[in-house]
């Protein structure tokens, strides 16, 4: 049975598409930064905000999908060294956070 040590971050990897668009899906780490998992039936809530608005940035419902759009028009050359700050609440089984 696998000992799952308790969440205290996240990670996000991003996969950029030739447009400019950029998919993610948020993961967690454990004290010691190794992949961990939330408790079974947890439920997330992603808060997102970026640091230029020339980029569009939005969660899909389970609150771990991440999607990043250049607002239109797009800008030519896409804008870069931007950062990207996700808050995700976790709210476990019982009403814990």
């Amino acid at each position: 049975m696998m000992n799952i040590k308790k969440v205290v971050g996240s990670a996000i990897d991003f996969e950029v598409q030739e447009n400019g668009t950029a998919t993610g899906t948020i993961s967690f780490v454990d004290a010691d930064g190794k992949p961990t998992a939330a408790q079974v039936g947890s439920t997330f809530s992603t808060t997102l905000t970026t640091s230029n608005p020339a980029l569009g940035a939005k969660v899909d419902m389970t609150g771990l999908e991440v999607t990043l759009t250049p607002v239109a028009p797009v800008p030519v050359p896409l804008a870069t060294d931007m950062t990207v700050t996700a808050v995700t609440k976790i709210t476990v089984p019982g009403g814990g956070i």
